[in-house]
């Protein structure tokens, strides 16, 4: 597959074409082959990072109605500075915004406690949640990973294999990896990650 040009690792789903389809039916085609000029066309979704709860994407899935009607988005984690075009800063219920940029100085760790507590919140409600920055690999995966962390405990490196098993391009920057180096210390009582290893 790589050498007929696929960037992406062919993965197998478990419970094959059956399941899927049962659970995403707006996915399906019974188109076989593309054209390259249709690749263009394919409107990709969000990742999902925790099964029917919690998805990363880019502002562009963000703004679009088809795609929260079809994944049941009910809530918001906005990590970049553009507006959302679904919520209201006002209904902290189902809206986050963290405003930060995408820089190494970005002080990620002032919203860590609000991060665990929104999507631990909307999980309990059980509304599906999308986290997303511009691009939604870089802060939008920080956030992902933060709360992997929190909730099953995981060092940094376990919550990271786990994002790059369901979104293969995650790239957060260096200091927010530094900020989530300084949280899995604190909250795992040792630095279990190196982060200096380029293979964690």
């Amino acid at each position: 597959m790589a050498n007929s040009g696929s960037k992406n690792p062919v993965k197998i789903l478990r419970g094959g074409y059956e399941d899927f389809s049962a659970m995403y039916p707006f996915l399906r085609t019974q188109k076989i082959l593309y054209m390259p000029q249709e690749y263009d066309s394919i409107q990709t979704f969000p990742c999902e990072v925790l099964p029917g709860i919690m998805y990363i994407g880019s502002s562009k899935q963000a703004h679009d109605k088809f795609i929260h009607k079809e994944l049941k988005i009910r809530a918001h984690i906005n990590l970049s500075h553009e507006k959302d075009m679904f919520f209201s800063e006002s209904n902290t219920d189902t809206y986050l915004h963290v405003p930060i940029d995408d820089t190494d100085d970005a002080d990620f760790t002032s919203y860590i406690d609000k991060i665990v507590s929104f999507i631990d919140t909307n999980r309990n409600e059980l509304r599906t949640i999308l986290v997303w920055s511009s691009n939604g690999i870089s802060r939008s995966a920080a956030a992902c990973i933060l709360y992997l962390m929190s909730y099953y405990k995981w060092p940094m490196r376990d919550a990271w294999r786990h994002m790059r098993s369901c979104k293969f391009m995650i790239r957060p920057n260096r200091g927010l990896v530094k900020q989530l180096a300084k949280f899995e210390e604190k909250h795992l009582g040792k630095q279990i990650t190196d982060i200096e290893d380029p293979n964690y």
